[in-house]
């Protein structure tokens, strides 16, 4: 059995983060993670997934541990800031006055605690962008438990809710990865990023083997609020879904298409290909929801969708034309039947 850590040991967030994966604070601070987001593009003919994400946060900068498991050692990258930037925008409802079209659609570090290495490995020590990545392997799941806990991330705040969740992970041998912000690499970095602020921070692009298309959750259910919104955009030769995820976007882009959504969003195109679908899919968790990872599979329906919201207020021809055809007609009968 091997199993690799991903611990990643970051910018904190005193009250909330936007990230993959599970957050551990010392017992004097408390983390909770109201969002996730992630790009994920799967590759069937090769089994190989790539999933970005983008950390943030907000508050006071503390220390605190990032795991995020993964079922294969995986390959890293950098990527741009403004990646899921122009995810969102692409893929945001198309906004219509009422007046332009009548419908009734609304919507459509150390490595390792000081002796308590045994048993765990670091497969991967390396600078990627702003972060300092380790990738660890362990093949005891007491290993990981007891290092987190001389950290100071497992105690008795979330130590009974978290060994479960971790043994599990270990118990199916998967890879997990780790990332420590550099603080010089980031004080460089964010001064070309004069609008840096919440869900700025650099993604990181993780590409690793895999059976399925898979986002890790459950380890979520640690530090997940009651509302927690999960958005996954899906790239891959076929729309994607996974249970209870509302599509907010589905779209196959063809080479002109594609050559022309490049134009406004040149970071988003960067990861597409013609042929090829991408979906925007939208679930709202909470940590009871969390108990099992989240598998994507190929969708029914083929359609491409993308939802229209209608605003502003309907001409009133629209409304007195049928009105006053029903007038007219009621006078009309009620005069055939007035008595000679």
């Amino acid at each position: 059995m091997r199993t690799a850590l991903i611990l990643a040991v970051t910018l904190a967030v005193a009250a909330a983060a936007r990230a993959d994966g599970g957050l551990f604070a010392p017992w004097q601070y408390r983390i909770y993670e109201n969002e996730q987001t992630a790009l994920l593009d799967w590759d069937a003919d090769r089994g190989v997934e790539t999933l970005t994400i983008q950390p943030g946060f907000t508050g006071d900068v503390q220390e605190f541990a990032w795991v995020v498991p993964l079922p294969a050692e995986p390959q890293l990258r950098a990527a741009e800031v403004e990646l899921f930037a122009d995810l969102f925008r692409a893929t945001r409802p198309v906004y219509r006055q009422r007046d332009e079209a009548w419908s009734c659609e609304s919507t459509g570090y150390d490595a390792l605690a000081p002796g308590q290495n045994d048993g765990v490995d670091v497969l991967q020590d390396v600078a990627v962008g702003i972060y300092d990545v380790m990738v660890l392997a362990s093949d005891q799941a007491s290993s990981l438990v007891d290092t987190l806990d001389v950290w100071g991330y497992l105690h008795e705040d979330n130590r009974e809710l978290a060994t479960p969740i971790l043994e599990d992970y270990v118990a199916r041998d998967w890879v997990f990865v780790t990332v420590r912000v550099d603080s010089a690499s980031f004080a460089e970095w964010v001064q070309d990023v004069p609008w840096f602020g919440y869900g700025t921070v650099q993604p990181l692009e993780m590409a690793f083997a895999a059976e399925a298309p898979i986002y890790p959750m459950r380890i979520s259910a640690i530090s997940a609020t009651a509302d927690s919104r999960v958005t996954v955009f899906a790239v891959a030769d076929e729309r994607l879904i996974f249970e209870g995820a509302e599509t907010r976007y589905a779209n196959r882009f063809g080479e002109q298409e594609l050559a022309a959504f490049a134009e406004h969003w040149p970071h988003a195109a960067e990861r597409l290909q013609p042929g090829r679908f991408l979906t925007r899919l939208e679930r709202t968790m909470g940590p009871e929801d969390m108990d099992a990872d989240l598998v994507l599979e190929p969708s029914d329906d083929r359609r491409e969708f993308r939802p229209v919201v209608y605003s502003g207020v309907v001409d009133v021809g629209v409304f007195l034309v049928p009105v006053l055809a029903v007038l007219t007609i009621g006078r009309w009968r009620a005069r055939r039947c007035q008595p000679r």
